[in-house]
């Protein structure tokens, strides 16, 4: 089954070889897209970053086919994400946070683990994040392996369609997952919580550097500006719906 990985990066340098690597000795994808946000106040990291990604020889010594590319200007989190999802091939996208790495099959087994590609819109990929724990399906410690009703994280499954169904992220609201999720339950499609023996690892800020998920600082996931863009699109009041996301966790 062929799919897509997509990350993105800003200030990736220190993070982005180990990503790739982990991914080049457990895992076989058809192409893996990183979108390199940049701006002139990281240029000297940002060139870095840009040099190791356009060394096309070395991707090929470890057999994988990586697409490099850059959004026209800083594009943030949700800009960044849409970038890398739009040169993604495939309908089927593994959303993969550069301060992550593979300690095994993760993606293979969260494939293995769906029971039917009709009508998903996703699924999560747990991960392990020192010292927590291990989340899956948005919570930690859960184990349910069933129809759930988001996907949060580092890590995910989506489907190319539904993102183009759905306009893209929403640059206004910065709110990528809760989005998605959102839009695919009004619509009726399924999401899937897996159980995995490899989760991913996600370092979370422990690299030293934050991740290629940077909000513009006019717009945070959170602010009253974020949750007016996602009830525009959406028609739903954010803190309704985290609410009875809540809710759904708790009784189940």
């Amino acid at each position: 089954m062929k799919y897509s990985i997509a990350i993105p990066t800003i200030r990736g340098h220190q993070r982005i070889k180990q990503l790739i690597d982990s991914i080049a000795q457990y895992e076989t994808p058809d192409e893996i897209v990183v979108s390199d946000d940049h701006h002139e106040s990281i240029e000297k990291e940002s060139e870095t970053t840009q040099h190791f990604l356009a060394n096309q020889e070395y991707f090929k010594t470890i057999g994988l086919n990586i697409i490099h590319t850059q959004p026209d200007q800083w594009a943030f989190l949700a800009g960044n994400w849409n970038n890398t999802v739009e040169h993604c091939t495939h309908d089927l996208v593994f959303l993969l946070n550069d301060d992550t790495y593979l300690t095994g099959p993760a993606f293979s087994e969260t494939l293995a683990q769906i029971p039917t590609l009709i009508n998903m819109a996703g699924a999560t990929v747990p991960f392990y994040e020192p010292p927590h724990g291990t989340w899956e399906g948005g919570i930690i410690g859960n184990q349910r392996g069933k129809n759930i009703q988001g996907i949060h994280g580092c890590s995910n499954l989506i489907r190319k369609s539904i993102w183009i169904e759905m306009n893209r992220f929403d640059i206004e609201s910065q709110l990528v997952e809760d989005e998605y999720c959102c839009y695919s339950i009004i619509h009726g499609y399924d999401i899937y919580s897996v159980s995995i023996e490899h989760p991913i690892i996600h370092l979370h800020g422990q690299s030293g550097k934050e991740s290629g998920v940077i909000c513009p600082p006019e717009i945070s996931q959170g602010s009253p500006e974020s949750f007016a863009a996602f009830k525009r699109k959406l028609g739903v009041d954010y803190m309704e719906w985290f609410h009875a996301q809540s809710k759904y966790w708790a009784d189940s």
